[in-house]
């Protein structure tokens, strides 16, 4: 959570300085932008490193440890699930903007806005995941409460972003833009913004449960089939309602995901769907790397 802010912290500070020239830095326009960009990448990737460089100096000797190939497997296993969720849920976003700019440079200025906006709540939903996948680490029989907690402290960090964008979102723009139209673009946004922003809370925070439950791959499933529902349904609403039509399917697309979520969730194992999974016989990558092969009790039965 710490690499997180600081990713956030140096792009929040870098991106007006090499943007604008400020405080005697060149001013790079979209270029700086870019280098705002990857410096926000780098700072917390060698932050990071040094961390694991000292944790492994002081860590103790394990009395076994796994193979490098075993390792990789139990790396992927969940390594690969998860970034290529990450990587989904990114080609939804631009697949978001494309639809937008459809209707215009006013309309897609807002939503940039709006998306800059809704990075803080988000990062907020993405804190609650990491502790959830944390709490159940250290206390794997808890996933009921933990899954309650979750939900709520993201669904409050969400509560108070719906505030702010409801009841302020004129001197919010401001922040941003001068150009009226912009502005009343982007009250609109915040509108189905605040209704995105409650189901996106969901869907983050049992994506923790989900991790560390070893159901990865169902997170990964779950994704891909709220893309396949929300860009057609982008596309269609847009075609009839205009922006606001692209823009109502970000809360829809994302209600599916929810429900999605809590079917794999409360109806674990069983065969009732595409996205229901084999419910967890442990926790983290052991698990996931398990769940291809074992049940609860026994050798798989697919």
């Amino acid at each position: 959570m710490r690499m997180a802010l600081l990713a956030n912290a140096t792009l929040l500070a870098l991106d007006p300085v090499l943007i604008y020239g400020l405080f005697g830095a060149p001013r790079l326009s979209v270029s700086g932008a870019a280098l705002a960009l990857v410096a926000s990448r780098v700072a917390p990737l060698l932050v990071s490193l040094r961390r694991a460089r000292r944790l492994l100096r002081d860590a103790e000797p394990a009395a076994t440890l796994p193979g490098p190939g075993q390792a990789a497997r139990r790396i992927l296993r969940v390594g690969l699930p998860t970034s290529a969720d990450f990587v989904a849920r990114m080609l939804i976003g631009l697949a978001m903007v494309a639809l937008t700019a459809r209707f215009g440079a006013v309309p897609l200025a807002a939503y940039g806005i709006g998306t800059k906006v809704m990075l803080v709540a988000t990062m907020a939903f993405y804190a609650v995941r990491q502790a959830a996948s944390i709490r159940l680490g250290r206390t794997p029989d808890a996933v009921a409460s933990v899954r309650r907690q979750a939900l709520r402290l993201a669904w409050a960090a969400a509560l108070v972003a719906d505030v702010v964008l409801l009841a302020a979102p004129e001197p919010l723009l401001r922040v941003f833009t001068r150009d009226a139209a912009v502005q009343q673009a982007g009250v609109v946004l915040f509108r189905y913004l605040a209704g995105y922003l409650p189901v996106l809370a969901g869907v983050v925070a049992l994506g923790g449960v989900l991790l560390a439950t070893g159901r990865a791959a169902a997170m990964l499933r779950i994704t891909v089939l709220g893309a396949a529902a929300q860009i057609p349904l982008a596309w269609a609403l847009g075609t009839a309602m205009g922006v606001r039509g692209v823009w109502l399917a970000m809360p829809l697309g994302t209600a599916l995901q929810f429900a999605l979520s809590l079917g794999v969730l409360f109806l674990p194992g069983g065969k009732r769907g595409i996205v229901a999974g084999p419910p967890p016989s442990a926790l983290g990558a052991a698990a996931t790397e398990r769940s291809g092969r074992t049940g609860p009790s026994g050798p798989s039965r697919r």
